[in-house]
C-alpha cells in the first residue's frame, strides 16, 4: 500500500483505540506522525523480509551463478583452497579451466574410484571423477557388475 494508504489506514485504527471511532482531530498530531512513521516502518521490514526470503529461496545451496563466476576467475590453475557449501568444508582446485570439490561425502564411502566432484552447477548436480580428474560413471559401473555378477 501507499504510504498515504498505511497513513490513513493508521489513523482510522488509532482513532478507534481512543474511543470508538473519534474523528482524526481528537488524535494528536505527534500521535499521529508517531503512528504513521510506525507504519511505514512496519511495511518497510515486511517489504525487506520478503526480499530476503525470496534471495534465500534462489541461493539456497549456498552458491550462486555470480559465485561460481569468481570462483573460476579468481582460483588460480593447481591452486588449494578450503570451499564452504551447504554447512560444509571441503577441499577446492582448479585443473585444465575446471574446479573440483574432493569427494569426502559418507554417500561415497563404497565407491573408492570417487575422488573429486566437478563444481560446474550450483545445484549441485554435478559429475564425479577419479583420482586424474576423470568423469566416472557409476551407474554404467553397477549395471556392469549386475551383468558380470553370478545369477
Amino acid at each position: 500500500a501507499p504510504p498515504a494508504a498505511a497513513a490513513a489506514a493508521v489513523t482510522a485504527a488509532a482513532g478507534e483505540m481512543l474511543g470508538g471511532g473519534a474523528p482524526h482531530s481528537a488524535v494528536g498530531e505527534d500521535d499521529n506522525d508517531r503512528a504513521v512513521h510506525a507504519a511505514v516502518a512496519s511495511e518497510q521490514a515486511l517489504h525487506n523480509g520478503l526480499v530476503a526470503r525470496e534471495w534465500l529461496q534462489r541461493s539456497a545451496a549456498q552458491l550462486t551463478y555470480h559465485g561460481l563466476v569468481q570462483l573460476h576467475d579468481k582460483l588460480g590453475e593447481g591452486e588449494l583452497c578450503v570451499f564452504f557449501r551447504n554447512n560444509h568444508f571441503s577441499t577446492l582446485t582448479k585443473v585444465e579451466g575446471e574446479l573440483y570439490l574432493l569427494a569426502t561425502d559418507l554417500g561415497y564411502i563404497n565407491e573408492p574410484e570417487v575422488v573429486w566432484e566437478r563444481l560446474n552447477q550450483i545445484d549441485g548436480d554435478s559429475e564425479l571423477c577419479d583420482g586424474a580428474f576423470r568423469r566416472l560413471d557409476l551407474a554404467a559401473t553397477a549395471a556392469a557388475a549386475a551383468a558380470a555378477a553370478p545369477p
